[in-house]
């Protein structure tokens, strides 16, 4: 019964804590991220007239908000969720040894196991965000190409085509977007 007495007084403690934790962390990551694109852009406009020629437009937009926003994410979401179930795990581990030490190590052996797929799945699933970034990029520079250029597609009838290009980098940027969470 103590067991089950620590196990909810740790879930009860941890959930404070989240709760706390999320309070402070949603406006400390909001002011971080604001003042990462004001940094970005400000960069941005002090760079040479050469730099914009070899880029998209589409690409830097994607650039200063796609990765603003997985900065946001990785601090309101993934830390502390990798920090909650760190302590979790730790933890479970401790009741688990204190119950039965030598069944607790028998069922971490698959773990170097796990850890070696993971390790050697990696690679892969660069390449496959990093391939996910550059047709986001690639999908907003043409939106914005249209956008900015909207008049010219009207006067020649190109909407037809221009959406049938819209679409072919929609559905490429949503192959790899599958294929990654996969």
């Amino acid at each position: 019964m103590e067991v089950v007495a620590l196990v909810a007084l740790a879930q009860l403690s941890s959930l404070l804590v989240g709760i706390v934790y999320h309070r402070i962390n949603a406006g400390t990551t909001a002011f971080i991220v604001a003042e990462l694109k004001n940094r970005v852009y400000e960069a941005l406009q002090r760079l040479s007239l050469g730099f914009f020629t070899h880029r998209q437009t589409g690409s830097l937009m994607t650039r200063v908000n796609y990765d603003a926003g997985n900065l946001q994410y990785f601090f309101h979401d993934g830390l502390p969720l990798l920090i909650v179930n760190a302590v979790q795990i730790t933890g479970i581990l401790a009741v688990m040894f204190s119950l039965d030490w030598r069944l607790t190590l028998l069922l971490l052996v698959p773990v170097p196991v796990l850890l070696a797929l993971t390790r050697r799945a990696y690679p892969h699933l660069w390449r496959l965000f990093t391939l996910r970034h550059r047709r986001s990029a690639s999908l907003t520079a043409l939106v914005n190409d249209v956008l900015t250029g909207a008049r010219v597609v009207k006067a020649f009838g190109r909407e037809e085509q221009e959406i049938g290009r819209f679409h072919r980098k929609s559905d490429d940027l949503f192959q790899v977007t599958l294929a990654a969470g996969r």
